[in-house]
């Protein structure tokens, strides 16, 4: 769930870097009281219907500008990557399902994986 709190951000972000963003958090879970999620350049690709390359630079992007960290995983040349996803002023990531879409409804605000 994005807010206004998100714009000063998008606004920095280019158009496909937003977008994947977007896409990491939809993948992400709760993994040891973190934002983590699994994904791969193809698959953001596939998703968002861009050249991989294309994802692959807007997740480099993300990860340059500390809104996506890289998580060290004992994986093959074709498994997927692990991304903790960093604090997002606007952005709540709402569990699988969640029936609520108001603020306070109970989703995991991005920031409050770390405290």
């Amino acid at each position: 769930m994005v807010s206004r709190a998100s714009r000063t951000l998008r606004r920095k972000l280019r158009s496909l870097a937003w977008v994947t963003l977007e896409e990491v958090a939809l993948d992400a879970v709760v993994d040891g009281g973190r934002l983590v999620s699994y994904t791969s350049a193809r698959l953001v690709a596939e998703r968002l219907g861009v050249e991989p390359t294309s994802a692959a630079g807007a997740l480099a992007d993300l990860r340059r500008r500390g809104l996506l960290v890289s998580e060290p995983r004992q994986a093959g040349r074709f498994e997927l990557a692990a991304y903790a996803l960093r604090p997002v002023a606007g952005v709540m990531v709402l569990p699988l399902g969640a029936p609520e879409t108001r603020p306070g409804s109970g989703g995991l605000d991005v920031g409050s994986a770390w405290s």
